[in-house]
C-alpha cells in the first residue's frame, strides 16, 4: 500500500438514524473511516462535541474534539486537510480546529 502523501484532503459524511443525535446528550460511536493507511475514528460525546482521531499521518495520532456547528443538511460533513506542518479540521464547512503536526 502506498504511503500517505505529505499533503492531502479527506472528505466524508456522518449520519445517524436518530434525528436528534447531534444535539442530544447521548454518545455515539461512528467507527473508523479508512483511506489507504489513513484512519479516522469518529465519536460524538454526550456534551455535544465531535471527536476525530487520525492515525497514519506520523508516529502519533492527531485528534480534535469540538462542538458540532449547525449544518444545512442532516448529519455532519467532515473535511480534514493535512500539510507537513499542520492538520485542519472542518465540520459542516467551518474550520473548527488547526493542530500542529
Amino acid at each position: 500500500m502506498a504511503p500517505v502523501p505529505e499533503e492531502g484532503t479527506l472528505v466524508f459524511g456522518v449520519k445517524c438514524d436518530d434525528k436528534e443525535w447531534a444535539t442530544n446528550s447521548q454518545p455515539y460511536s461512528f467507527g473508523t473511516f479508512r483511506r489507504g493507511l489513513l484512519q479516522v475514528t469518529v465519536m460524538k460525546h454526550g456534551d455535544v462535541t465531535f471527536e476525530l482521531v487520525i492515525e497514519g499521518l506520523g508516529p502519533q495520532s492527531i485528534s480534535t474534539r469540538r462542538p458540532i456547528p449547525h449544518g444545512e443538511f442532516p448529519g455532519v460533513q467532515v473535511v480534514i486537510v493535512w500539510r507537513p506542518s499542520e492538520v485542519e479540521f472542518y465540520l459542516n464547512g467551518q474550520c473548527v480546529d488547526t493542530v500542529k503536526r
